[in-house]
């Protein structure tokens, strides 16, 4: 049976679990939503974070343009923790 957990330890478990895929060190993750779901005794997460885009050369330029020395989308993930 999982307890009942604060928004902190949630998003501290899914700092912990990403990071080493995603991020490193400075890993910008907020915690969007958190849905405790009793049946399964599960928590339903959705987090976000910035990666470095390797995309277009449109996409480059522009930042180059805005004064960014590299361009970020967010990336949104579903996780389940039990």
């Amino acid at each position: 049976m999982t307890k009942k957990l604060t928004l902190k330890e949630l998003r501290d478990i899914a700092q912990d679990y990403l990071s080493p895929i995603y991020g490193g060190e400075n890993f910008d993750l907020r915690l969007e939503a958190a849905k405790y779901i009793e049946d399964s005794n599960e928590w339903e997460i959705v987090v976000s974070f910035l990666v470095e885009e390797e995309g277009s050369q449109l996409l480059k330029f522009k930042s180059f343009i805005e004064g960014d020395s590299k361009y970020f989308t967010r990336t949104y993930k579903k996780l389940m923790i039990d």
